[in-house]
């Protein structure tokens, strides 16, 4: 698709438009680095499918790049691929509403007919441009949790070790029906998750009973540049029957993790509806505020997607993306 009086030029993605899209994305935001590497593992080597990938260019230069990942999860106790928007990027020059919408419009009018929904965090800016021009609706805003370490209360439970692991053995627990919105878990989508993302560092916490993997808990030390400082984050967990004393005893490692590596605060989102009450009574602050709305396709889900109750995730829905 061409806009033969503004000279753009409207794609999907090609192999030769990546690292045009890389330099895109290093060039307007350098705190956030990408590598060819990142750009795979989360369009063309996601395990639930290819991510749609749509790109702007100028003169043979990406202008503007944006990409619907797909995303398996639990809707109403049925498995479904739901979509995830995500790197949205558009050089400086080139920010005008003609060339966003184009651009989306390619990609959210085939993403209606693939996914029933399609889900994002986008920022103030481009969320109010979603929702005023491009169809997108509000599911609600929300703040991560700040837990100070010196408060978080663990307790190790008789006969669970817990150990590092290199990467999530086979959990079959894992991925049991869900009645609201959640992720659908196994232990191929962990470790693409975790294990081989290609620029972050992750810290996994498996927790074991008679050898059996009964739990885990993911962590990352983030370095916040606005305050110089670095805090620790739980990014994702999980346990078998959904018990609280797994999780205490992870939780209890992982104080001394933190400890260990001079961290003074935890920032998560206890968006988790399993594990929610668990950490309430440690926090005591919030932190940054995210934004949450969805792209409906299927108008007979639209008032359960709308719902923010119904939904239920950690931060791995949004880290690192």
């Amino acid at each position: 698709m061409d806009d033969v009086g503004n000279g753009i030029s409207y794609s999907w993605t090609e192999k030769e438009d990546i690292r045009g899209i890389l330099t895109l994305f290093n060039a307007g935001a350098p705190q956030y680095s990408r590598s060819v590497a990142y750009w795979h593992w989360s369009n063309t080597d996601v395990p639930f499918g290819k991510s749609l990938s749509v790109v702007a260019k100028s003169g043979g230069w990406v202008v503007a790049h944006y990409s619907i990942m797909p995303w398996e999860f639990w809707v109403q106790g049925k498995p479904t691929t739901i979509g995830f928007g995500l790197q949205a990027v558009v050089q400086k020059e080139f920010r005008n509403f003609k060339i966003m919408k184009t651009l989306t419009d390619l990609v959210f009018e085939k993403a209606k007919e693939k996914f029933p929904f399609v889900y994002a965090f986008p920022n103030d800016d481009f969320f109010l441009v979603k929702k005023r021009l491009l169809g997108w609706q509000e599911v609600g805003a929300f703040c991560a949790d700040v837990i100070p370490l010196k408060n978080l209360n663990g307790q190790g439970k008789n006969g669970i070790e817990i150990r590092e692991l290199d990467f999530f053995p086979v959990m079959s627990w894992l991925g049991k029906n869900g009645s609201g919105i959640s992720v659908r878990k196994n232990t191929n989508y962990l470790n693409w998750r975790f294990i081989g993302h290609p620029i972050h560092h992750y810290i996994l916490l498996g927790a074991f009973h008679h050898n059996e993997c009964v739990g885990y808990l993911v962590l990352k030390l983030y370095f916040k540049q606005e305050e110089n400082v670095t805090v620790g984050h739980f990014v994702d967990f999980d346990a078998k029957g959904k018990d609280w004393a797994v999780l205490s005893s992870l939780v209890a490692a992982a104080k001394e993790f933190f400890q260990f590596y001079g961290m003074e605060k935890i920032i998560f989102w206890n968006q988790d509806k399993s594990f929610e009450k668990f950490f309430k009574d440690f926090i005591t602050g919030q932190a940054f505020k995210t934004n949450f709305g969805v792209l409906v396709g299927d108008k007979n889900l639209e008032s359960f997607a709308l719902n923010k109750e119904n939904w239920s995730f950690t931060m791995a829905v949004s880290d690192a993306f």
